[in-house]
């Protein structure tokens, strides 16, 4: 195949992958090994233009015929019969590297392998990750496979409507801790002021004058602890309905995930 027929960018990825060779290893290449050394490793033949490329400066040209031939050789190691099942089984398609007539069972271990990922528990789960629809499952499961993907990706947004509705209350929950702490700071130090304007009534070195102004001080002191402890027993009434909440969202998402799965009969 000419590098005239690709694409700048699929060029340029494929001779990416080479490596370029300095003028002695261009001398001393067994092409028919790395030929082999490329296709065990799942490489394109194009390759071969990169290292065309590096040796043309020195005016060597690689032998196509014996690094193509090496090539194959690897290729028909690297795409076995038991990698077909393997990437099956993963739900992935065959490398586009590998010749479907490599190997008389190549495309039959792969469906073989296929048929171990495209289950109704595949599928569920792959909707329940919010991962794509197994599209290279075969089309006459497409019917039993969407129901359960499906099936799947119902659970998701309802876990995500419970988990949205968990991180707005935490939220909430963390302000009114805030206000919770702050109030508390409030308190005590409205008690300290009290104690002080209490030993000032109690104190033989207040004069008359300086007792009105603490008696005064103490009985607004008095009304703000007050005040102040009954927005501290809201606060803490909403934290307790806030933790209330967030615990019952919990449980529905446990009820949710142990909920049976349900299948499309065949």
């Amino acid at each position: 195949m000419s590098f005239r027929y690709l694409t700048p960018l699929l060029l340029i990825l494929l001779l990416s992958n080479c490596a370029v060779m300095n003028e002695s290893e261009c001398v001393a290449a067994d092409w028919r090994m790395v030929g082999m050394e490329e296709g065990l490793k799942g490489k394109s033949a194009l390759t071969i233009g990169g290292y065309r490329k590096a040796c043309a400066e020195y005016g060597i040209t690689p032998d196509l015929h014996a690094y193509q031939a090496g090539h194959l050789q690897g290729l028909k190691q690297y795409c076995s019969p038991q990698i077909a099942y393997q990437i099956g089984t993963q739900g992935q398609p065959l490398p586009s590297v590998c010749p479907s007539n490599i190997h008389p069972n190549f495309l039959s271990q792969h469906h073989q392998g296929l048929k171990i990922y495209c289950t109704a528990d595949t599928a569920y789960n792959l909707g329940r990750s919010g991962s794509t629809f197994p599209n290279i499952c075969p089309q006459n499961l497409n019917s039993k496979l969407q129901f359960s993907f499906n099936e799947g990706y119902k659970l998701l947004q309802e876990v995500n409507s419970y988990q949205s509705e968990i991180d707005d209350v935490s939220s909430h929950l963390e302000h009114i801790s805030n206000d919770i702490t702050d109030t508390e700071n409030t308190i005590a130090t409205l008690e300290h002021d009290l104690e002080i304007a209490r030993a000032g009534i109690t104190s033989s070195k207040t004069s008359n004058l300086e007792k009105v102004i603490f008696y005064k001080q103490k009985d607004r002191l008095k009304d703000e602890i007050r005040s102040t402890k009954n927005t501290l027993d809201q606060l803490y009434h909403e934290q307790s309905a806030d933790q209330s909440a967030i615990n019952g969202l919990l449980e529905n998402i446990k009820y949710a995930e142990k909920r049976p799965k349900r299948y499309l009969a065949d």
